[in-house]
């Protein structure tokens, strides 16, 4: 199934050391046909594994009792995220992983050393059973994607908001690093509603949506709070630079053209700035937040305050 390449490189090897190859190659070979074994040792590690980076931990365990390696690599197609079991290293051999035609992505061994070819071979050979532990982990991942982001801007919901503000709470009390949550809310939102209908109204949460989140930094996250309020998780920046920061995505967002609906329209926002203290909780956080919004509403809307 699937390709492989090897980088090769000329190497002198010591009699001892090609011994040694000599007796794992012929190890291996043994091995190999004994397949239900091999069946049986893999199912019994990765059937229950749902994650992908359990699924690499566990393969590279086995496989390290069979082939020397730096690190496995998995690469999943539905995904940007890499899962590295293990470190990077200059040898590799990548073999796609495939089910029903489908490509699911691929597995890279690496290795300090040149990958010989029984070693390469014996990686095909057990890739082979990552193909439905890994289909089954994406399966899982999509059905959670599924739990926490909102179906129609595609921004995280309040479930997500909840977990992920007690984790930052966590971590800033721990080695006390900087976060800001802010509270967005489109102006007159109603308005467009009413005079546009609520198909128009859909439209603009959606491109709000998407031109917050190509404005914010991957390391941040935007979440749709309820109707046509949303609020961003800013890590690891300041009360200063988060004020820059709303400031930047109020100024762009006013410029931006609603040409499918009415090209006079134009979209703005309000936002609320809290950025965390030592004395903040989860509620505290989206109060102050909410507050300073509210702020911003009152004196004429289309601007940023701070808590």
């Amino acid at each position: 199934m699937g390709y492989a390449f090897q980088n090769k490189a000329l190497k002198v090897v010591h009699p001892i050391q090609q011994a040694r190859n000599e007796k794992l190659e012929k190890w291996l070979k043994n091995h190999m046909l004994n397949e239900k074994f091999l069946e049986l040792e893999l199912s019994q590690k990765l059937q229950s594994k749902l994650d992908i980076p359990s699924i690499a931990s566990h393969f590279s365990e086995m496989l390290s009792t069979y082939v020397d390696h730096a690190g496995i690599q998995i690469d999943c197609s539905s995904s940007t995220v890499v899962t590295l079991e293990g470190q990077i290293a200059q040898y590799r051999e990548v073999v796609d992983l495939i089910l029903d035609n489908e490509r699911l992505g691929h597995i890279t061994l690496m290795s300090r050393q040149p990958i010989n070819q029984w070693s390469a071979i014996f990686f095909r050979y057990l890739a082979r059973y990552l193909v439905y532990p890994v289909k089954n982990a994406m399966l899982v991942e999509s059905l959670h994607l599924q739990t926490i982001t909102d179906p129609l801007t595609k921004a995280y919901n309040r479930t997500a908001l909840g977990h992920d503000l007690a984790q930052e709470l966590a971590r800033s009390r721990r080695d006390g690093s900087d976060f800001t949550v802010v509270m967005l809310d489109i102006d007159h939102f109603k308005n467009i509603n009413d005079s546009y209908g609520h198909q128009a109204g859909d439209h603009v949460l959606i491109e709000l949506s998407a031109q917050v989140r190509d404005l914010i930094r991957e390391s941040d996250s935007f979440y749709r709070y309820g109707g046509e309020e949303f609020t961003l998780l800013l890590r690891n920046i300041g009360p200063a630079e988060s004020m820059k920061k709303v400031k930047a995505i109020l100024a762009h967002c006013r410029t931006q053209p609603c040409t499918e609906i009415d090209e006079a329209l134009r979209i703005t926002l309000s936002a609320g700035i809290a950025s965390w203290n030592s004395e903040d909780q989860e509620n505290s956080l989206i109060q102050r937040a909410d507050h300073a919004l509210y702020i911003s509403k009152e004196s004429g809307r289309d601007q940023a305050n701070a808590a």
